[in-house]
């Protein structure tokens, strides 16, 4: 076990489940028992991590891949945004820009067009 803290809690855990069982182990086996019991511990431990990583893993690429969809369904929208605002008439399509896409106030974009912000 890399966890030191880990390892502490499987002992711990295996001293426990021993204490428990004192009178029912055989005195000749007793070691080996503890050995066999800390060890299946920890390889339980290894087995638990490896499925919690899999589990991991596996949210991680559906988080990407729910991304991906997203951001391709928000550059879908903004390509028909900008279709749409091509399509409006001066000054109106040039304002729609200058206020949106280029986040410019409209005071800004007043000024440059010599137009008045309000209507």
């Amino acid at each position: 076990m890399s966890n030191t803290e880990e390892a502490k809690d499987i002992v711990s855990e295996t001293m426990e489940q021993a204490w428990k069982e004192f009178d029912q182990l055989k005195e000749n086996t007793r070691s080996a028992w503890l050995y066999a019991t800390v060890r299946n511990g920890c390889l339980n431990r290894l087995k638990h991590l490896n499925v919690e990583q899999q589990h991991i893993d596996r949210l991680i690429e559906a988080t990407r891949a729910e991304m991906n969809q997203g951001y391709r369904a928000h550059e879908a929208l903004l390509q028909q945004a900008e279709n749409i605002a091509r399509s409006l008439p001066e000054p109106t399509c040039t304002i729609l820009r200058s206020c949106y896409w280029e986040k410019k106030t409209y005071q800004q974009v007043a000024d440059e067009l010599g137009i008045s912000p309000t209507p």
